[in-house]
């Protein structure tokens, strides 16, 4: 192998390797901004401040840099349904509800701004939270931590709520 050969090679490895370069930059700018422009929430089970009133509770927190709505919030039944608070507030008429109270408004205008609700409920089988914003197809799940379930039945619940959401009345 002479000189020549060898300064052949290391041009073509340096062509390679810029064009592997450029794509990867061009890959991880599209990234970050694809990231940067969804809707990123967290959701908790319970009150964000100490809360003695009777009831369920839960809140949302905005993790994004842009505004945002959620759209549907409300609780995960011990089966694995979604109850809706706004499909109660909006069809039960207080039916179920005999006091509700929520902090803070749906849509969100800036990170680690809250949105909470608080339902009086007269099931007692609520095991999590969930929310989801306008632009999710599924919703963020939270489990409560005072009861805790196990791990596969997280589990079990998630994967089947990605195949399918199922909401209960």
């Amino acid at each position: 192998m002479d000189i020549e050969e060898i300064g052949k090679i290391v041009g073509i490895a340096s062509t390679v390797g810029a064009m592997v370069g450029g794509l990867m930059s061009f890959l991880i700018n599209w990234w970050w901004k694809v990231r940067a422009e969804s809707d990123r929430i967290q959701v908790r089970y319970g009150s964000a401040h100490y809360d003695e009133s009777p009831g369920y509770a839960m809140h949302v927190i905005s993790r994004s840099d842009h505004t945002l709505e959620v759209t549907d919030y409300g609780f995960v039944l011990g089966d694995g349904k979604l109850l809706s608070v706004p499909d109660l507030w909006a069809n039960h008429f207080g039916d179920e509800l005999s006091r509700d109270a929520y902090s803070g408004s749906s849509i969100l205008r800036a990170r680690n701004e809250r949105y909470e609700v608080h339902v009086d409920l007269s099931r007692k089988d609520i095991v999590g939270a969930y929310a989801r914003t306008s632009t999710q197809k599924h919703p963020s799940v939270t489990f409560e931590t005072y009861e805790p379930i196990s791990i596969w039945r997280q589990l079990r619940f998630k994967i089947k709520q990605r195949l399918n959401m199922e909401y209960g009345a």
